[in-house]
């Protein structure tokens, strides 16, 4: 059966964004690539932003960061439970973070191994018309198959 717009072909989990605390799933479709957030730097606010007390301060930020990587585990559990049984644009309104690159508005992708890790890049165009890059950092595990993704999904784009 050949797929739809609709479906999603298949999924990288885990890339990271903008800053080392934004996380994406980076959601493959016959016309589109969406990246679907499954943790962003807003989602900690409450924790570092609670007053603390006396003794917590004495102790160190240990309980704080057990706090947040626990509640990290759970968002991120939480929003990909809630991607099943979505379309694309369910997944893509969900968060107000989420957003597309639709696949005829790229001129090219590649990835490559920079200074502070491999990079996922995408030089496309914006939905206001305006040239861009799209970055995300990969982990060495993710490279052969992001890299099959795009040979299929942008073939003659990949530089």
């Amino acid at each position: 059966m050949k797929p739809t717009e609709s479906d999603i072909t298949d999924i990288v989990e885990d890339v990271v964004g903008r800053t080392s605390d934004t996380r994406y799933d980076l959601l493959f479709t016959s016309t589109k690539l969406i990246a679907a957030i499954v943790l962003h730097p807003s989602d900690f606010a409450q924790i570092y932003t609670k007053r603390v007390p006396l003794e917590e301060m004495i102790v160190g930020g240990g309980i704080r960061r057990k706090e947040a990587q626990a509640l990290s585990r759970k968002l991120q559990n939480e929003r990909r439970e809630g991607f099943k049984n979505k379309t694309p644009n369910e997944i893509l309104s969900a968060h107000r973070s989420n957003f597309e690159i639709p696949y005829k508005d790229v001129l090219s992708a590649k990835v490559r191994k920079g200074l502070f890790g491999i990079n996922l890049e995408f030089d496309a165009y914006t939905i206001n018309g305006i040239r861009g890059k799209c970055r995300f950092q990969l982990h060495e595990t993710q490279v052969e198959k992001v890299r099959r993704l795009l040979n299929l999904t942008l073939p003659g784009k990949v530089v």
